[in-house]
C-alpha cells in the first residue's frame, strides 16, 4: 500500500512536474527573448559596423583627396615664388642696370660741368693775363684794323 511518505514523494514529483511546466515556458520564453534582443543588437552592430566602414573608407578617400590637392597647392606655391623669385631678380638686375646707366650719365655731366667751369676759368684767366699783358705794353688794341695773335701772346705769358 501506499504509504504517507511515498504520498509526500508523489505529490513532491508532481509538484515540480506541474510547476516545471510553465516554468519552462516562461523560461524558455524569456531566453528567447533574450536570443531575439541579442540577435537584434548583433544585427544592429553588424549595420553600425558597415555603416563605420564606409564612413572611415569615405574618410580616407577625401583625406587621399586632401592630401592630393595640399601637394598640388604646394607644388602650384613653389613654382610662384619662384616665378616672383626669377621675376624679381629679372627686376633687380633691370633697375641695378638704369642705375648704373643714370650713375654713368651723372658723372658724365658732372665731367661736362667741371670742363665747362674749367674752360671758364681757363677762359677768364686767360682774358685776364692778355688784358695784363696789353696794360703793360700799352698798345691799343683794334680788333678791327689788327689782328690779334693769340698764340704770341700766350707764348709770352708762358715764358
Amino acid at each position: 500500500m501506499i504509504t504517507a511518505d511515498l504520498w509526500i514523494v508523489i505529490s513532491f514529483i508532481t509538484f515540480i512536474v506541474l510547476a516545471f511546466i510553465p516554468t519552462k515556458r516562461l523560461f524558455a520564453k524569456m531566453i528567447n527573448e533574450k536570443i531575439n534582443k541579442i540577435q537584434k543588437d548583433i544585427t544592429e552592430s553588424l549595420k553600425i559596423r558597415e555603416e563605420a566602414e564606409k564612413a572611415l573608407a569615405e574618410l580616407v578617400e577625401e583625406n587621399k583627396l586632401t592630401d592630393k590637392k595640399c601637394a598640388e597647392i604646394l607644388d602650384l606655391t613653389k613654382k610662384r615664388i619662384e616665378s616672383l623669385k626669377s621675376a624679381a631678380s629679372r627686376k633687380l638686375a633691370e633697375l641695378e642696370q638704369k642705375r648704373a646707366e643714370i650713375i654713368e650719365q651723372s658723372l658724365i655731366y658732372q665731367n661736362q660741368i667741371e670742363t665747362a667751369q674749367l674752360r671758364e676759368y681757363v677762359i677768364t684767366t686767360v682774358f685776364a693775363a692778355v688784358e695784363k699783358e696789353l696794360l703793360k705794353t700799352n698798345k691799343p688794341i683794334s680788333v678791327t684794323n689788327e689782328k690779334f695773335n693769340f698764340k704770341e701772346t700766350l707764348g709770352r705769358l708762358v715764358s
